[in-house]
């Protein structure tokens, strides 16, 4: 799709094919998987570059579970006054998923995925899949502070068995996932380190609704 866009960049008569042509919708998912974090900033500064020179009545579409990538690409869009963007995330609730709108914020997916495990700890519905977002946030936090494994982020002296767990879960497959709950005695050890995260690193602590 990248090289779609890029050839709508040219005129007709030099194109080599014409099915592009009439193209209007552009999907484009997640064109930095497997790609090295040190790569990510040029990966979306590129696009952003062949999105400049499309077609104005074009609708592109990007989806990214890489929180870098997403704050470059849409910090670099939002530079362009010209763009209408419409930032969303997928939330998973229970046993559906819903997307809400992006806030203002660079670092609005940590932020989001931070206050989902919060939540799920206040309201005792802790399950596999946030041992998923614990990693994820984890590794983002080691990569920020440029740490080489997101273990190194944990500062209990204890902290193999919290690692053994975030492992498990974060790399199930989907038969396993089926059964979602986490066993009491893992769920207090999830709880504990990610708190300690959270102060240890003077992350805001999430405030529930009154």
């Amino acid at each position: 799709m990248i090289d779609a866009i890029e050839m709508l960049n040219t005129d007709e008569e030099t194109r080599t094919t014409e099915r592009f042509n009439n193209l209007k919708y552009v999907i484009i998912d997640d064109p930095i998987s497997s790609i090295d974090d040190s790569k990510i900033i040029m990966m979306a500064t590129k696009l952003v570059d062949i999105i400049n020179r499309a077609d104005n009545n074009l609708r592109i579409l990007i989806m990214t579970h890489h929180a870098l990538f997403y704050s470059v690409l849409l910090n670099k869009l939002k530079r362009d006054n010209h763009y209408v963007l419409e930032p969303y995330v997928l939330k998973k609730i229970d046993n559906y998923y819903k997307l809400d709108k992006q806030k203002e914020t660079p670092f609005g997916y940590h932020l989001m995925v931070k206050e989902e495990i919060e939540k799920a700890i206040i309201e005792k519905r802790l399950q596999k899949y946030h041992c998923n977002l614990i990693r994820s946030l984890l590794e983002k936090t080691a990569t920020f502070l440029g740490y080489e494994n997101w273990e190194d982020c944990i500062t209990n002296k204890d902290k193999s068995e919290f690692i053994n767990i975030i492992n498990i879960y974060s790399h199930g497959r989907l038969d396993d996932l089926e059964y979602k709950d986490i066993p009491e005695d893992q769920k207090k050890i999830v709880i504990s380190f990610f708190n300690k995260f959270i102060e240890d690193y003077n992350w805001k602590k999430y405030e529930a609704d009154s």
